[in-house]
């Protein structure tokens, strides 16, 4: 019998589906992100953000904020986030991981870094105040669903029903690839200009964006054990409050419904794995169908006109 979270998922995905409104012949296509706003924490458990700014003529390199902390002023957080899109069933972080390497390893031969070494490279969580939201509203539902409840479903349901959860835990495994609470930690030493420099860099991919984190210090002013350690405090204080809003084509969801096909067969599974696509589409993906400029209190926003990168749908 499905569980109460599965029935959860089924309900929030048919409602979901009801709000999807056919686009009208005549409605033009948008790109797929036509503007995104950024938003960054002003201040997170003692980092001060230090600076923002986006990169005229070049939306391609999106936005950047600097964060200082007063306890460790010589480490510098230089947070990077430019727009990715969407790209499923790979693993997106993995390839920020290399071209992130190679692009090191480029400025190296270039002259710039001197002694560079890559330490291991290996995955990092976040909790992002949407995963939390969505933990604290599955414990309410497990709550307010006992074993009972399972008793009185419909017999009449059960066999579509199990189609459902299979199609839905099917797509659970593919978006699994790329859960934006998981990212990518690689340490990096190197000397510039002479002295030895402290580096790792966080990869994550969310929101359309990719989130690029780097913390850097100089070693002559913290040790290594120290750093590593600080570092991942900061990712873990401000990655999870860096968010971006997107309008564009990406509110867009187009179902294809079979129907000819009964509600046992693979056209049902199918039908029911797009949905469960569009809905965790609509969780992550932060596009709406007009942007919300609003900053809240306490953060810097930043707004970008990315049209001319996408095409249209």
């Amino acid at each position: 019998m499905p569980t109460s979270r599965i029935r959860t998922a089924l309900i929030a995905g048919l409602l979901a589906a009801a709000s999807l409104v056919p686009a009208h012949a005549g409605e033009p296509e948008r790109p797929f992100i036509e503007r995104s706003l950024v938003l960054a924490p002003a201040r997170v458990a003692g980092w001060r953000l230090t600076k923002a700014q986006d990169f005229e003529g070049r939306p391609e390199l999106g936005v950047g904020f600097s964060y200082r902390h007063g306890d460790h002023p010589d480490v510098l957080v230089s947070v990077f986030v430019y727009p990715h899109g969407r790209q499923e069933g790979v693993d997106v972080v993995g390839q920020l991981a290399l071209a992130m390497r190679r692009e090191l390893e480029d400025v190296a031969a270039g002259g710039t870094y001197e002694d560079l070494v890559f330490g291991e490279e290996t995955d990092f969580h976040v909790v992002t105040p949407v995963k939390q939201a969505e933990a604290a509203n599955e414990a309410a539902n497990d709550a307010g669903n006992d074993a009972g409840n399972d008793a009185v479903e419909p017999r009449d349901g059960a066999e579509s029903g199990d189609i459902a959860i299979a199609a839905i835990e099917e797509v659970e495994a593919e978006l699994a690839v790329n859960d934006p609470d998981r990212g990518r930690r690689q340490p990096v030493t190197m000397t510039r200009a002479g002295e030895p420099i402290l580096s790792v860099s966080y990869l994550f991919h969310r929101q359309l964006y990719a989130f690029k984190l780097r913390i850097s210090a100089r070693q002559e002013h913290i040790d290594a054990a120290t750093f590593a350690a600080f570092a991942d405090m900061a990712v873990h204080a401000i990655a999870p409050l860096i968010d971006v809003r997107n309008t564009g084509g990406c509110a867009s969801a187009t179902i294809h419904v079979d129907g000819s096909a009964g509600e046992a067969s693979e056209g049902f599974a199918d039908f029911v794995r797009q949905l469960a696509r569009a809905k965790a589409r609509g969780e992550r993906e932060g596009c709406a169908p007009t942007l919300d400029t609003a900053v809240p209190a306490g953060f810097e926003g930043i707004e970008l006109d990315v049209s001319g990168l996408w095409g249209r749908r």
